[in-house]
C-alpha cells in the first residue's frame, strides 16, 4: 500500500471521526501494469475498464478501483477480489458492500491527477475533490449551480481566489449529496449545509487540505446501528440490488464544470 496515504483529517469535537479513514493516491506513482490492476476487479468493472477507448482514462479507472478494492479488503480481512458491490435502488443510487459488510460505507472521488477514497464504519460516508487546474467560469456558473448564501459568499472571494472558492464550494456540495446518496439534482436546488456538525446530530461536512493544487470535502452521516446501515437507512428504504460499484456521476477528463448536466 506504498501508493496510498492517509489524508489528515481536522480536529473537530472529540471522537467525531472514529472509523473515519481518507486516503489519497497518485495515479502517477502506481506503476503496476494494466492487466494486472484489472484482473483484481469483478466483471462489471472489468468490462467497464476496457470500453474506455482512452488509455489513460482506462488506466486511471482501474487504479482507482483497485486501490478502492484493497483498502476495503484490509478493512475487511479479505482479498481485493473477494470484495463484493451492490447498488440500492437506481442506476445512479449510491454503490455500497453486499449485505451491509461490517457496517463499512464508502466513497471514491477522482480527478486530473488525484483519487479519494473514504470509508466508515456505522455511518454514510460522502467525498470529493477538484482539481485547480480545470477550467471554470466561477462567475457565469454561481446563478445556476450555487445558493444565494454561496453566492455571497463567492462575490467576497478575490479574483484570485475565485475558482478556489467556486470548487472547494462545489466539493461541499458533492461531497454531501454523495454521502445522502440523493444526488446532485435535488443537491443544486438547496443550500448546502456549513462546515462542522450540521441538521442530524452527528453528521459533519469539511474541508480536506490535498496541497496547493487541489481542493476537497468529506461529509459524514450521523452514526447509525449496523443493522440499519445494512438496510440503507436512513437514505433509503429499499433492498440492495446486485450492480457495478461506479459513480458514473464522476468524470475522470478535465473538461469545464459548465459542460457537466
Amino acid at each position: 500500500m506504498d501508493h496510498l496515504e492517509r489524508v489528515v483529517l481536522p480536529t473537530p469535537r472529540r471522537d467525531s471521526w472514529a472509523g473515519v479513514k481518507v486516503w489519497k493516491v497518485l495515479p502517477e506513482l502506481v506503476d503496476d501494469p494494466l492487466e494486472r490492476l484489472i484482473d483484481v476487479l469483478d466483471s462489471a468493472e472489468r468490462g467497464q475498464a476496457r470500453s474506455n477507448p482512452d488509455l489513460p482514462l482506462r488506466r486511471d479507472y482501474a487504479i482507482a478501483h483497485a486501490c478502492l478494492r484493497e483498502i476495503l479488503a484490509g478493512e475487511l480481512g479479505i482479498a481485493p477480489r473477494e470484495v463484493s458491490f451492490a447498488l440500492a435502488g437506481a442506476p445512479s443510487a449510491k454503490p455500497s458492500l453486499a449485505d451491509g459488510t461490517h457496517g463499512l460505507s464508502f466513497n471514491l472521488s477522482h480527478t486530473p491527477g488525484l483519487i479519494l477514497i473514504a470509508v466508515a464504519r456505522e455511518r454514510e460516508v460522502g467525498v470529493d475533490v477538484e482539481w485547480l487546474g480545470r477550467r471554470v467560469r466561477a462567475a457565469a456558473l454561481s446563478g445556476r449551480r450555487l445558493s444565494e448564501s454561496e453566492r455571497s459568499v463567492l462575490a467576497r472571494a478575490s479574483r484570485a481566489e475565485r475558482v478556489r472558492c467556486f470548487l472547494q464550494l462545489w466539493t461541499r456540495r458533492e461531497a454531501h449529496a454523495k454521502m445522502t446518496g440523493e444526488g446532485l439534482p435535488r443537491a443544486i436546488a438547496e443550500d448546502a449545509p456549513p462546515c462542522g456538525p450540521h441538521a442530524k446530530a452527528g453528521s459533519w461536512l469539511c474541508d480536506l487540505d490535498l496541497g496547493p493544487d487541489y481542493v476537497g470535502a468529506l461529509a459524514l452521516g450521523p452514526r447509525v446501528r449496523v443493522d440499519d446501515l445494512e438496510r440503507g437507512w436512513p437514505w433509503s428504504s429499499r433492498e440492495p440490488a446486485r450492480a457495478e460499484p461506479l459513480d458514473s456521476r464522476e468524470p475522470a477528463r478535465a473538461e469545464p464544470l459548465d459542460s457537466r448536466e
